[in-house]
């Protein structure tokens, strides 16, 4: 881009509305440079706090899914199919390969731990049509069986 081969071209914040792709292809030559007075820093903090936001809400929505077909699995033991455990090894999987790109968001787990159980719980209910009392209040799994490859409710 012959835009990047000018230094000392400051790009405005109104690219990033315009044409985001410009503006982030820019904002990496930028740092790659290390021309830092030049980066568009609002909109660079936006992003990264957003790109975290999405990773956790991508944690949050595979455990969902995941404790949503251990429930379903335990309690609807007569509806158990290999595809209930299709899904319920890609959620692991998924949340494996959160973990070996994000250690850190291991303990974040803990903290929405209770938040997705009850959410999953819901979906259960809801995709069931069991009532919501069926399945516990409080996890009757331990996180650990949870993201263990091989355990399964009985």
């Amino acid at each position: 881009m012959a835009i990047l081969q000018n230094p000392t071209f400051n790009y405005p914040s109104s690219l990033y509305e315009r044409d985001f792709y410009q503006w982030l292809m820019i904002t990496i030559k930028l740092l790659q440079d290390r021309s830092f007075e030049q980066i568009d820093l609002d909109n660079l903090i936006k992003e990264l706090e957003g790109t975290a936001r999405r990773t956790q809400n991508t944690l949050k929505s595979n455990l969902r899914v995941l404790l949503m077909n251990l429930l379903q699995y335990q309690y609807q033991p007569s509806v158990r199919s290999e595809s209930y455990q299709s899904i319920v090894i890609k959620h692991r999987l998924r949340l494996q390969e959160i973990f070996s790109d994000c250690p850190s968001l291991k303990f974040y787990v803990a903290e929405v731990f209770d938040e997705c159980y009850g959410h999953g719980r819901q979906l259960a209910a809801s995709q069931t049509n069991l009532p919501l009392e069926i399945f516990p209040e409080i996890c009757p799994f331990t996180q650990e069986q949870i993201l263990n490859i091989d355990y399964w409710p009985e």
